[in-house]
Parts: C-alpha cells; structure tokens; sequence
C-alpha cells in the first residue's frame, strides 16, 4: 500500500490592517471617504508597535449617485498611494535569470577552485556579479468608475439591465 502526501492548502487570509479614516457625506447622493493604513497589516500580526514600520499606505474615493432619466447610476474617483519599498516590475532579465539561479545551485556563489576554472571556460555569464533586485517607494493609482442602469422594472430600484465600467492608471515600475 502506498502512501501519497497530500499536500494541504495554504489558509487563505482576508486583507486586514491598522489605520483609520474618515466617511464625509456632505451633499445628499454624495460619498467621499479617506484611509490611512499599515500597508504590511496582517490579520495574524496583532503587535500594534509593528504597525507602519515601513511605510503608509493612503487611499480616497469620492462617489456620487446619479439619476438620469430616473434610472440608477454611480460615478467614482478613487486614488491609492504609498511610500512601502516594492520591487519593481520592471528587472534586468540577465540579472534576474543570474538571481534564480544562484538562489536554485547556492554552490555558483561559491564555486570553488575547480568549479571556477569549469564556469569561466565554458559558462563565464554565470560568474557576472549578480545585484539586488531594482526597488521603489513611491506607489501611486487613479481609478474612475461607473455603473448606470439602462432599464428598471418599476419601483425596483435593486435589479434591473445597466452597463458597467472602470478604468485606472498606475505606477508601471
């Protein structure tokens, strides 16, 4: 008989972290709110002197209903922006390739003697001195939104046939 290991799922955590912010509903229809949150926050992580030890993360929206013709509609600009040192997206490949394969065969960080002779004959691109990946602490998003129905049954105002549609922009880095 034999015994296969099963290999079990990773628990999956919801997004939590420290911060607070403000709701303001100034004008009827009318929604804009503010965040200011711990961007490394985790729901296993309750230690509130760990909170914003490497950085901020600011986040605001403004949303205002629409009625055209009678027909339900939203309208909203969000923004994100953060200071947290990321890596970037954008890496040198050599580098990069360098990287994974140094981190998969340690022994290329220290090839020894013989090794080494082996490397710089017949794989001397192995031997390039390998840098950290490129990182950033500027992170920024914009984000408009809208949803409108084009059709409501009567005095129904949760169902009915709409269009749906976001577009956003953001650091590429």
């Amino acid at each position: 008989m034999s015994h296969s290991r099963s290999r079990r799922p990773r628990p999956w955590h919801p997004l939590s972290a420290y911060g607070g912010g403000v709701i303001v509903l100034p004008w009827e229809d009318v929604l804009l709110s503010a965040l200011v949150i711990d961007p490394s926050g985790t729901p296993t992580d309750s230690d509130v002197t760990e909170a914003f030890r490497d950085g901020v993360m600011v986040l605001g929206a403004g949303k205002v209903t629409v009625k055209p013709f009678r027909l339900l509609g939203h309208q909203s600009l969000q923004f994100l922006w953060s200071n947290k040192e990321r890596i970037e997206l954008k890496q040198d490949p050599a580098n990069t390739a360098l990287l994974l394969s140094r981190e998969r065969f340690p022994i290329l960080g220290n090839p020894g003697p013989v090794f080494l002779r082996i490397l710089e004959r017949f794989f001397p691109a192995l031997l390039t001195p390998v840098h950290p990946p490129t990182t950033s602490n500027d992170t920024w998003a914009v984000f408009y939104a809208f949803d409108q129905y084009l059709w409501q049954p009567a005095a129904e105002t949760s169902r009915g046939i709409g269009i749906f549609f976001t577009f956003g922009v953001a650091t590429a880095r």
